[in-house]
């Protein structure tokens, strides 16, 4: 996104086309404007795109030292769905900074279910 020429904030996702789902692997909001909403903008595009793909979920990595960032993908409807406690150093317990993963899952029409009658 830009404002006046300049970029303010920027999304990058990544189709992981074996596990039908996609990957927000960069969200970066310039520091002057946040809190405007611009986030949310962000995030919303990132479900419309991963129900326009077909996929299954959106999902995420972020740190369990970042609860600002926890706190607003909790906010966006993404759920914790996976932790890891090795997965930056050997002592990422005791450094207090686990990776965390987050997903948003696609709702799935009840009357498209297999076993719907």
């Amino acid at each position: 996104m830009f404002e006046k020429g300049k970029l303010i904030a920027a999304i990058e996702l990544f189709h992981e086309k074996w596990a039908k789902r996609i990957r927000v692997t960069e969200l970066w909001v310039d520091e002057k404007s946040r809190r405007r909403g611009i986030g949310s903008e962000l995030m919303t595009f990132a479900k419309q795109k991963t129900q326009e793909s077909d996929c299954r979920m959106l999902i995420l990595e972020t740190q369990s030292c970042n609860v600002a960032a926890i706190d607003f993908y909790r906010s966006q409807g993404l759920e914790l769905i996976g932790v890891l406690t090795c997965d930056y150093q050997n002592d990422d317990i005791e450094r207090k900074e686990v990776r965390f993963e987050m997903g948003w899952f696609v709702e799935i029409d009840p009357l498209c279910r297999p076993d719907a009658k």
